[in-house]
């Protein structure tokens, strides 16, 4: 049987060192779509708390709120992605929740589908490892970020 830690430890030193970014191979546009970023780092098993779109009920953000403080509460990994207003272009944010030796390391997520305002820039996609993570109460900004707070402290994905 596989040891999990070691298992874990060479996914995010992998997703590091790769800056969790992936080349289309001819040197062009890199796939930085927080699913793809994300999904290069998590492990397995995962908790997976949904993806939910800009249109969803808060209902729907309320229950990855739940899924994620389950995960946490079980000491299981976990991972969310929810759409954010953006003016012209895709605008998401995740976390990725990774236990290691009891010791819950979170990264939070950011991408913008064209940041150059609608002129076809290439997206991007920046993690930053949480140096503490906590719920907030009362919830008031449950689609911004389902009222947890990160603060960020060092920057591990960097795409392109």
């Amino acid at each position: 049987m596989v040891n999990r830690q070691i298992v874990r430890v060479l996914v995010l030193v992998i997703g590091v060192i790769g800056l969790g970014c992936s080349d289309d191979g001819g040197g062009g546009n890199a796939d930085c779509s927080l699913e793809r970023v994300i999904g290069d780092l998590e492990t397995t098993p995962i908790t997976d708390c949904g993806t939910i779109g800009l249109s969803a009920a808060d209902t729907e953000f309320e229950a990855a709120r739940s899924c994620v403080a389950n995960a946490i509460d079980g000491e299981n990994d976990f991972r969310v992605v929810w759409d954010r207003q953006g003016i012209d272009s895709q605008v998401r944010q995740g976390y990725l929740g990774i236990w290691d030796g009891g010791t819950l390391t979170v990264t939070l997520f950011s991408s913008d589908g064209d940041p150059s305002g609608g002129g076809g820039a290439q997206g991007t996609a920046v993690g930053d490892t949480c140096t503490a993570f906590s719920e907030t109460d009362p919830c008031t900004s449950l689609r911004e970020d389902l009222c947890y707070q990160c603060s960020p402290g060092t920057r591990t994905t960097d795409c392109p």
